[in-house]
């Protein structure tokens, strides 16, 4: 950047427009975001780099792009964002009474069936927090804010997270009594190889962790496969195959038969947000009642009560 630039010169407030456009990849995301319309984005990113005599997007049809130096600007405008968020927390009220929208990112069933499910235990200790709860597969960005919370099946070795471990959990292969009844019920691992599965699409599968019918059959005949757990879960039920299911979803539901209840997989549940949020009071609330759900959850996330099928 040419030349020297004093604090005067620049308004902070442009800073916040051009976060906005850097984390959507576009004027009209970022536009979108800050509500507002998308000729005051580009006049406040025009101006922003006009005071810093640098150019800081590259803009196309296709979206825009960071240059280097809007690279290094963001890097420094986020620590000021995080300072100044830190701030408004601080003057937020009384701390042990938290309030406000947390937004978390989860796998599918852990979503639906575990936090959606008990989500009474939030409103109970925190009633002023509202959560919204994004369950899927698919990847969210806690560095563009799309979140402020995110479950997730691997831990993350870099980037500037708090992360921690909040349960391991249990796979096992369920059929419908219909299914059993057609198809007959597979005695070993060796029988699977005949039978068909109901599963995730393979090509849509957004990390590795997803893939474990593999490990228990090479090449499983896929009678009918889906994105969604839940339209698994219900396929299952309808007897159209065999699902590698989450004991925490099957175990409760009677219409489900466990099968080869020592062919198993484990996995582990991680959360992590933000090192900038980690002393704000409603994301603290969200992390209790996370800690409270996988309290009251354990024997589900095990199975433990889950029988062989006669």
């Amino acid at each position: 950047m040419a030349g020297k630039i004093s604090l005067d010169q620049i308004n902070w407030d442009d800073l916040r427009y051009f976060l906005a456009v850097a984390r959507a990849g576009r004027l009209s995301g970022g536009a979108m975001t800050l509500r507002c319309n998308q000729s005051t984005v580009a006049r406040r990113i025009d101006r922003l780099e006009e005071t810093l005599n640098t150019r800081l997007l590259f803009r196309s049809t296709g979206g825009v792009s960071l240059t280097s130096p809007g690279m290094l600007l963001m890097e420094h405008a986020e620590r000021v964002e995080s300072q100044l968020l830190g701030a408004a927390e601080a003057f937020d009220g009384d701390a042990q009474h938290p309030s406000g929208v947390v937004r978390i990112a989860t796998p599918e069933a852990f979503g639906s069936f575990l936090v959606a499910r008990h989500i009474h235990l939030l409103h109970e200790s925190y009633p002023d927090v509202q959560l919204e709860l994004i369950p899927s597969a698919q990847p969210v960005s806690l560095s563009k804010r799309e979140a402020d919370l995110m479950v997730s099946l691997h831990r993350p070795e870099h980037g500037r997270l708090k992360v921690r471990k909040l349960a391991d959990y249990r796979l096992s292969l369920y059929a419908s009594r219909d299914y059993i009844a057609k198809h007959g019920t597979p005695t070993c691992v060796e029988d699977l190889q005949k039978h068909q599965f109901v599963w995730y699409i393979d090509d849509l599968l957004q990390s590795n962790e997803f893939r474990y019918l593999r490990q228990l059959v090479d090449d499983a005949q896929i009678a009918f496969s889906s994105s969604s757990i839940v339209a698994q879960h219900e396929a299952v039920t309808s007897g159209v195959g065999i699902g590698l299911m989450h004991r925490f979803m099957a175990a409760s539901d009677d219409r489900l038969i466990p099968l080869l209840p020592d062919v198993t997989i484990d996995r582990t549940y991680w959360v992590m947000y933000r090192t900038d949020q980690q002393g704000v009071s409603r994301i603290r609330a969200v992390l209790s009642f996370l800690d409270r759900l996988m309290q009251v959850s354990r024997p589900l996330l095990a199975g433990h009560e889950v029988a062989a099928a006669a």
